[in-house]
């Protein structure tokens, strides 16, 4: 699945299971974020913001994030992490971080 110049405004999360997935040039805009389980996703050249209480959660699978920005987000709790990755592969190339509340990565197993 391909999705393409499109806005997401996740008050619910999104899920992705069993799939290969591809987001480009995408805006992401929530209060949750991503479930990512036993399948490929790659983002290019996406925006994430304002994400109160993580964006992503990626657990034996294949996540990429190329050119990506990743501002404002964050929560009050300094426990919860904005990317969180249990046994998975992981590759972030050229993206920006900017005024992040919470801690960046998260990894596990």
């Amino acid at each position: 699945m391909i999705y393409e110049n499109r806005k997401f405004d996740l008050k619910d999360d999104l899920r992705v299971y069993n799939q290969d997935t591809e987001f480009r040039n995408c805006e992401f805009v929530g209060v949750r974020g991503f479930e990512i389980a036993n399948s490929s996703v790659k983002f290019f050249h996406c925006i994430f913001r304002d994400f109160t209480f993580g964006i992503l959660d990626c657990e034996s699978s294949n996540c990429s994030f190329e050119k990506c920005e990743f501002l404002k987000n964050g929560s009050d709790d300094s426990y919860i992490s904005l990317l969180s990755f249990e046994n998975a592969n992981v590759k972030v190339k050229n993206c920006k971080f900017l005024d992040n509340a919470s801690p960046i990565l998260e990894a596990k197993g």
